[in-house]
């Protein structure tokens, strides 16, 4: 067999194989040596065994050992120092952006609250729905309004010997009284009727005139109040009955004969709406 068959066959380099013949195992590790001649017996259809003790005798070349950890060396005076600077230039140009991006942030802040208080809300020019979609005017404009009014009591207040927590209070408290009061009430076109709703907890309201049309379908928040009108009768659903004080055109309406599990169904208006 060349050397070439023996190769393919056992899978071992024909460099390694020339050198087991020749007898220059020199560059060879022993314990590779005694693998390679036992492949090449197998191969060659010998018996390993017999060519064991010789494999044991021959000679090879111990592998170099080499360190595979570094080895720390001691540091200098001046690379600590290196070292020891570069983590406080770190830690100042840290410092030195984290304060650069809260001031750029309060003054974002700043400026959107006086561009808020600054700008007047705008003011639709169309006349009112006479079925009652004034209410939706005033539930978008509330918070918004009451928010902007404090700010501008709140910087206008000249200094007074009140405390500063007083001062706040009445500047958030003087715009509620006064949205409590709402505008003069218009004039009701024939054939419709009002109803006014004041909450004083969160309250589910919904409420559908004798057309059919959704007049209300919303949470109401605590401390607002709104006023519809449309054609009666007037099918009205209100969650959290407790907290609901209902006004049907300006009289008070007793909710307690209607309330189940704190939730009043009723309707309003059926009186009118069945007379010639």
């Amino acid at each position: 067999m060349t050397i070439q068959q023996v190769a393919t066959k056992t899978h071992i380099r024909e460099r390694i194989l020339q050198a087991i013949e020749r007898d220059d195992t020199d560059a060879i590790a022993p314990v590779y040596l005694r693998g390679y001649v036992k492949a090449y017996a197998l191969g060659l259809g010998l018996d390993p065994a017999e060519l064991e003790a010789e494999a044991r005798a021959t000679a090879g070349a111990d592998p170099e050992l080499r360190s595979v950890f570094n080895v720390e060396r001691r540091r200098g005076f001046a690379e600590r120092w290196l070292k020891a600077g570069s983590y406080a230039v770190a830690s100042v140009l840290i410092a030195a952006l984290v304060w650069q991006v809260t001031q750029q942030a309060v003054q974002f802040s700043e400026g959107r609250a006086t561009l808020l208080s600054t700008e007047p809300p705008p003011v639709s020019s169309a006349p009112p729905d006479v079925n009652g979609q004034s209410g939706t005017t005033s539930r978008q404009s509330t918070h918004l309004a009451a928010s902007i009014a404090s700010l501008e009591r709140l910087k206008d207040r000249p200094p007074s010997t009140e405390s500063a927590a007083r001062q706040a209070w009445s500047a958030i408290k003087a715009p509620a009284q006064e949205a409590e009061a709402g505008p003069a009430p218009a004039a009701v076109p024939e054939g419709q009727a009002t109803i006014a709703i004041r909450v004083s907890a969160d309250s589910w309201v919904e409420i559908t005139d004798g057309s059919g049309r959704q007049i209300e379908m919303d949470l109401l928040r605590g401390g607002n109040s709104r006023n519809y009108q449309g054609v009666p009768p007037f099918e009205l659903m209100l969650g959290r009955a407790s907290a609901v004080e209902l006004q049907y055109n300006g009289a008070a309406v007793d909710l307690e004969p209607h309330i189940r599990d704190n939730v009043a169904r009723m309707t309003l208006g059926e009186a009118e709406q069945e007379t010639p």
